[in-house]
């Protein structure tokens, strides 16, 4: 089995466990009922329900398995129920000013986490923008995320500005309200994590 799988089941049996324990059962898990063990086993006077928590991408190798559970939870008078768990699907979000929006915020409000690592920090861009919150009202566009932020560093070079320069890239958080017209109203947050540069 996957980890991912592993990951989900187990993140499954945990909120259902919460869940049952609120409404009143008293919850094992792992636990044994004749001669079969369940993920869950739930119980409230009389009434017993065993729950078994299975990955979907793990349903068709698991059938003979479950028949046997299901068979067991039978014989001992207990309800069976499976529980499928499947991955999120993944939300395909795309704004395409946010890339010009977040460059041109940094570079005309240099971060000083990025000020202090040269006499001149040029901010060049923003990219790969992984977008995880958008909530949009009548009012305003609320947008959060991270991204990376890639600037020229130059040192030396006085007044001229004709030092030694270098590129690097750094991490980027970010939340911010705009307008329907994408101007910036308000900024939450716009963090930069430099630590790379001194390891």
């Amino acid at each position: 089995m996957r980890a991912s799988d592993r990951y989900l089941e187990a993140a499954k049996t945990e909120e259902l466990t919460d869940k049952l324990k609120k409404e009143g059962f008293e919850v094992q898990v792992e636990a044994g009922l004749g001669s079969q063990r369940y993920d869950i086993i739930a119980k409230q006077g009389t009434k017993v329900v065993v729950y078994e928590v299975k990955s979907g991408s793990t349903l068709g190798e698991d059938a003979k398995n479950l028949a046997l559970l299901r068979a067991n939870a039978q014989q001992n008078h207990a309800e069976f129920r499976l529980v499928v768990v499947s991955p999120p699907k993944e939300t395909d979000i795309e704004f395409e000013e946010l890339e010009e929006i977040l460059t041109s915020y940094a570079s005309n409000h240099l971060p000083s986490e990025l000020a202090e690592l040269s006499g001149n920090t040029q901010v060049e861009w923003v990219s790969d923008i992984q977008i995880d919150v958008i909530r949009i009202s009548k009012t305003s566009i609320y947008v959060a995320g991270n991204a990376s932020i890639s600037v020229e560093l130059e040192y030396g070079g006085g007044d001229e500005k004709d030092g030694m320069t270098t590129s690097d890239s750094f991490p980027l958080e970010f939340a911010l309200d705009l307008d329907h017209q994408f101007k910036i109203m308000d900024v939450e947050t716009f963090d930069v994590d430099n630590s790379s540069f001194y390891e």
